[in-house]
């Protein structure tokens, strides 16, 4: 259940950000403002999701900082406990390769991890966008928070190692199951590149996507 685990975090990242910066300017009537400045819309959601992508990149990376040390003393726990007069030097030998291989799975989980972040990030942008309330958006946020779960169930229990290259290329579902086969050390190299690959198509046609709600009118000034 960690493709779980990991998912819940960016949950508890900057989403709330992402509220308060969109259907929170239209609460606080300050939208107009923004809107009359000389900046142009993809450089304000591009500068929005700048500041959500930095803090869901902290709250992941407290994290991964945890995990990484706890991890590296599980891996090499076993060898230490089973060594009779190791020296300090080889303490640290182990240490040093429990993590290393430690590092090279989080430089993995963050090449799949980056892109989407930047997918769910503008998706939930797009619908605060045009969002009246922060009632209507915290609804789909909650929507957002039972979808994620079920699709780490369903990458879990209903599709197997075996899956067909589709569902790596499946926006969201596809990173969850490429996290899901890299713990359980069955991610090739090609799955891979699929996931992180469609996915980083799938973030450009999210920022696509709010900059064109961001430049109607109607959308933004929505009440």
């Amino acid at each position: 259940l960690l493709p779980l685990a990991l998912t819940s975090w960016l949950i508890g990242g900057g989403l709330g950000l992402i509220v308060d910066t969109t259907v929170g300017e239209k609460e606080r009537q300050t939208i107009e403002s923004l809107l009359v400045t000389p900046a142009s819309r993809v450089g304000m959601v591009l500068g929005k999701l700048t500041a959500v992508f930095i803090a869901s990149l902290v709250v992941m990376g407290m994290w991964l900082a945890e995990g990484l040390f706890l991890s590296v003393i599980t891996q090499a726990g076993p060898q230490l406990l089973g060594a009779q007069g190791i020296s300090a030097s080889e303490v640290l030998t182990v240490l040093a390769q429990s993590g290393r291989d430690v590092g090279s799975l989080i430089v993995i989980l963050m090449l799949l991890f980056i892109p989407f972040v930047i997918v769910l990030n503008g998706l939930v942008m797009a619908f605060c966008s045009v969002a009246s309330s922060y009632r209507e958006s915290n609804g789909f946020l909650f929507l957002l928070q039972l979808a994620l779960p079920a699709m780490v169930l369903l990458s879990i229990f209903s599709i197997g190692p075996d899956a067909g290259a589709g569902w790596y290329a499946a926006p969201i579902l596809g990173t969850i199951i490429a996290i899901r086969d890299l713990f359980s050390q069955t991610l090739s190299t090609n799955k891979l590149l699929l996931s992180v690959g469609s996915t980083s198509f799938y973030a450009v046609l999210a920022i696509a996507l709010v900059s064109y709600i961001y430049s109607r009118e109607w959308a933004l000034s929505r009440r």
